[in-house]
């Protein structure tokens, strides 16, 4: 909880101290409607408010945030998805979100690496799994990445930010058969569910396999080590998944560059995601 607040204070200011001062009774009103009992927020929040609860014997998930087009985004994408790869979607209301839980829960990330190529397997079937079609009700993923064009600050090397323009204008423009993607499909986002993986927090956003595959485990600080290694994975995961090595490791440095745009944009350290930058080859 402390972190969800020192976020929304952070990136909403006086806006963010006013929706954290209503939580309290957003989540009373939200349990009356939907009939929750027993909730449980969960540890690791950090831009929504999340707890595990029960519904008529149903174990649900309710999720709050302030940001609306956020979470219409995500309402969309889970509508779309339909349950085909991803949690499903019960109700929304104003900003909220009554979800089904996945049990046991287990994160794929934990894992990962000792079991590193089953997590890959597993992470393939989910990304297969989600339906591949396109819409014109979604953001497309050039959208996300004007971020990069308009960035100015000398927090991140102007080398490293012209490199990823001149690579994700490359990719957009061969970007073959695009349909609407989770978008931040990392292993944490993955869950345990009735004996298979599922996809929970989609993003809802146009784009290619490629693209999505970029974020498994890759934009994380986890993966900080030797290039060797992480080279080894994009190798092994883009074999498997048998999409083009050099486009998933083109796609994977645009996607770090733009996450340390974002942490600049954030006020946050962005060096964990350069660093990792500096490893694809």
């Amino acid at each position: 909880m402390n972190q969800l607040k020192s976020n929304m204070i952070s990136l909403y200011k006086e806006k963010g101290k006013e929706w954290l001062d209503r939580l309290d009774l957003l989540i009373e009103q939200l349990s009356r409607k939907w009939n929750l009992t027993d909730l449980k927020p969960v540890e690791n929040m950090t831009y929504h408010y999340v707890a595990k609860a029960t519904r008529n014997r149903q174990m649900v998930v309710i999720k709050i945030g302030l940001d609306q087009d956020v979470l219409n985004a995500e309402i969309a994408a889970l509508k779309h998805f339909n349950g085909r790869g991803c949690i499903r979607l019960i109700d929304h209301i104003n900003g909220s979100i009554l979800l089904e839980q996945a049990m046991p829960g287990m994160t794929l990330r934990s894992l990962y690496p000792q079991f590193m190529e089953d997590v890959m397997d597993h992470y393939i079937n989910v990304v297969d799994s989600l339906p591949k079609v396109y819409s014109n009700n979604f953001q497309q993923i050039s959208d996300w990445l004007k971020g990069l064009d308009d960035f100015k600050s000398d927090r991140i090397s102007n080398d490293l930010i012209q490199k990823a323009i001149h690579l994700k204008n490359e990719l957009l423009n061969t970007m073959h058969e695009p349909y609407v993607i989770h978008g931040d499909l990392h292993l944490d986002n993955i869950l345990s569910h009735q004996n298979q993986w599922i996809c929970i927090d989609p993003k809802g956003i146009v784009g290619d396999k490629s693209f999505e595959m970029a974020a498994f485990d890759f934009i994380s600080s986890h993966e900080i080590g030797d290039a060797d290694t992480m080279n080894e994975r994009i190798l092994i995961l883009a074999s498997k998944a048998q999409i083009d090595r050099e486009r998933l490791a083109q796609w994977v440095y645009v996607r770090l560059i733009l996450s340390a745009v974002w942490f600049c944009e954030d006020n946050k350290d962005p060096s964990w995601a350069i660093q990792l930058a500096h490893l694809v080859k």
